[in-house]
């Protein structure tokens, strides 16, 4: 008898994309300390949303078979991050 998993996402596009945004977090970071002006917010805020579009693709294409694009653009970034944890969870069962 096989094992049935209610969790089947490897969220391979999304570890993925994870380690890109995680390692441009620092310049963003950067970003928003040193605005000084609207116009520097709202480079900030463009280099963010660009980010987080990039993750939010990753869970379409990891989860297309179950949600449509629309949908996906509107996750956050926690959610990702737990999805991925728990795929990480089930690779380590035997």
């Amino acid at each position: 008898m096989t094992e049935t998993r209610p969790f089947d996402l490897t969220m391979d596009h999304c570890r993925a994309a994870l380690v890109e945004y995680d390692s441009s977090q620092a310049k963003r970071d950067a970003m928003l300390n040193s605005a000084r002006t609207n116009r520097d917010v709202k480079k900030w805020e463009s280099a963010e949303e660009a980010a987080l579009r990039k993750v939010r693709e990753a869970f379409f294409q990891d989860t297309k078979d179950r949600n449509n694009h629309s949908t996906c653009m509107l996750v956050g970034i926690k959610f990702v991050r737990q999805l991925v944890e728990r795929a990480n969870e089930e690779r380590r069962i035997p």
